[in-house]
């Protein structure tokens, strides 16, 4: 025999195998499968109808429904309002401030001054080269 494997019914199953059996024979006969239902019980949504939700979780399960449809509300709200800001922030020119005004301090200058005004200052007097 195969290391980590045992004969079951005349065929090799891996222990996982065999458990997964012994599991599903458990359930089959604690009846969780069966579909008797009572005046307060409901089904589960998308459960496959394998056991009756109780009255209490279904009250539960349509407060869940809610507060998901709220949290997509919410989520939608605040994404416009992102959008919203973004506009804002890009109809509005930038103040960009430079330290120090030396080769680097010349070319980020140079650079930035495509997406707003640069304000520049440093230790050293370069207004020629401003």
């Amino acid at each position: 025999k195969e290391e980590g494997r045992k004969e079951h019914k005349g065929r090799m199953m891996s222990r996982g195998g065999l458990s997964l059996l012994l599991v599903f024979k458990l359930l089959l006969a604690s009846g969780f499968f069966s579909h008797k239902h009572n005046s307060t019980t409901a089904m589960a949504p998308n459960a496959h109808n394998f056991a009756p939700m109780p009255a209490a979780e279904e009250a539960a399960a349509g407060q869940l429904e809610l507060l998901k449809r709220e949290e997509a509300r919410l989520s939608e709200m605040l994404s416009s309002v992102r959008r919203q800001k973004l506009s804002v922030l890009r109809s509005r020119p930038l103040t960009i401030g430079v330290v120090g005004f030396g080769r680097f301090g010349q070319f980020i200058s140079r650079k930035f001054s495509k997406y707003g005004n640069v304000v520049g200052t440093s230790r050293s007097n370069y207004t020629d080269v401003a």
